[in-house]
């Protein structure tokens, strides 16, 4: 049995131990930045965006409340997210239907998994007030890969190093790496003359 205080205390292990951990944590860097000239005189920035996120502590938040789709320890290993194409993500799998059976490790485990699905994570990329966004932590509905058909995961992808433009979400939000923020004009460039990086926590 639990009661609401642990509840409670577990959502903000999780708050500090994998949102806050990860914002914090994440290593980001860009490179191969293009500047692509429209017709109406404003510009498009093309830019490669790399990241990667130390695993071992955010390994062991993640233990404590939840199984992997073995019901074994979660570790990180080259995976498929994308449901279609084996062995091009590193990241983490959360299984949604193997944390909500009564067996599972914690009594909270779906309550749990419910609120770690309930938000995502991305990478915004910013010239000023022009941005465009990663997603590299979300819940997912998936029909192939899961145990139940219609199953949910939650993904995290610690590092894009090997293949820069594998993407969580590359075709099924429309997002792409390089990243391109699009429609910038030349007063914009000279008042801003960076490119700005940071990790956004958003309710799915």
């Amino acid at each position: 049995d639990y009661g609401k205080s642990d509840l409670i205390q577990a959502y903000l292990d999780l708050d500090k131990g994998v949102y806050g951990y990860i914002s914090k944590n994440t290593k980001i860097w860009l490179d191969k930045q293009q500047l692509i000239k429209n017709e109406d005189e404003t510009y498009n920035v093309s830019v490669m965006l790399h990241w990667d996120i130390p695993e071992e502590a955010l390994l062991d938040t993640l233990n404590k409340y939840f199984y992997n789709e073995s019901g074994k320890k979660i570790v990180a290993d080259m995976l498929d997210f994308g449901m279609n194409s084996t062995g091009k993500y590193y990241g983490i799998i959360i299984p949604g239907l193997k944390n909500k059976l009564a067996s599972n490790k914690s009594p909270m485990a779906a309550s749990l998994y419910q609120y770690l699905a309930s938000k995502q994570i991305t990478i915004k990329v910013s010239i000023g007030k022009r941005s465009s966004s990663v997603t590299i932590a979300s819940g997912r509905q998936c029909a192939v890969t899961c145990d139940g058909i219609w199953d949910s995961q939650f993904q995290i992808q610690l590092s894009n190093l090997k293949n820069p433009q594998s993407i969580m979400f590359g075709f099924g939000r429309g997002e792409q790496n390089p990243v391109v923020i699009k429609g910038i004009t030349m007063d914009e460039f000279k008042s801003v003359k960076m490119i700005t990086t940071s990790v956004e926590i958003e309710s799915n």
